[in-house]
């Protein structure tokens, strides 16, 4: 794995300490089996006094407790230390994947992999959620992506009102003929009752996943106000909104 100035600044207010233990824990995770220790912590902050480090890990050592086993590294808080553990099992790796998701500006890659994965493991927790009646595809553009809604935009929007059997509201000419992409929507779901054929109390769950810090401005975009809603003729009380990030 590649890292991208890896201790650069981060913008965030240090108020904010939870995006600067992100910023901690990809330092440690990028030096491996040596981590990061106090003095390192010092470059990282050359201007935080001692207590505004102890608070910073205050914070570590609270997700090592709430995450107990699942948690990658080994915090010490008297020495400031941070280590990575040396045997990883599934859920520590899913731990450092949503980290590298959170600093996906410090990561060099190519393409989308990380959307696309952190698509596939949203999709997946909706799974389990829901119940088995639920129905789940995935709608965006993405490695994962099945072949259920596919072709052009208007295509897609067409095919997912025939399964939620509803009619559209849009007007074709809003739309290029060449627009092939997802218009920010990601997984649909829906479950519907056994004894309702006319799907008029279906329950939607229309999800756009967002990697990085933004998550708050990313499920504000779910709304009434924005796509996909206002392209179908659906009674907007029984929707039920799925934003993830």
């Amino acid at each position: 794995m590649v890292f991208n100035n890896i201790t650069a600044q981060i913008a965030e207010p240090f108020i904010n300490l939870h995006h600067h233990c992100d910023f901690v824990e990809i330092n440690a995770l990028s030096r491996g089996e040596l981590g990061l220790d106090s003095d390192y912590l010092t470059t990282l902050y050359p201007t935080k006094d001692t207590d505004d480090l102890t608070n910073l890990f205050a914070l570590l050592d609270a997700r090592a407790n709430h995450y107990d086993g699942d948690y990658p590294f080994i915090v010490d808080y008297d020495t400031k230390k941070l280590t990575l553990k040396s045997l990883l099992c599934d859920r520590k790796r899913i731990y450092i994947f949503l980290l590298l998701c959170s600093v996906n500006e410090k990561i060099v890659r190519t393409g989308n992999i990380l959307e696309s994965d952190f698509e596939q493991i949203s999709t997946l927790i909706l799974t389990k959620y829901l119940n088995n009646n639920s129905i789940i595809y995935h709608f965006g553009k993405s490695s994962y992506s099945d072949d259920r809604y596919v072709g052009k935009l208007t295509e897609k929007i067409d095919k997912l009102a025939s399964d939620l059997k509803c009619p559209t509201t849009y007007n074709p000419k809003h739309f290029s003929v060449q627009n092939s992409g997802d218009g920010g929507l990601d997984i649909v779901a829906w479950t519907p009752f056994p004894d309702d054929d006319n799907y008029e109390q279906i329950q939607v769950y229309l999800g756009q996943c967002a990697i990085g810090k933004d998550w708050i401005g990313k499920q504000s975009s779910i709304s009434l106000a924005h796509w996909p809603f206002h392209y179908f003729s659906i009674i907007a009380e029984l929707m039920k909104l799925l934003a993830i990030s």
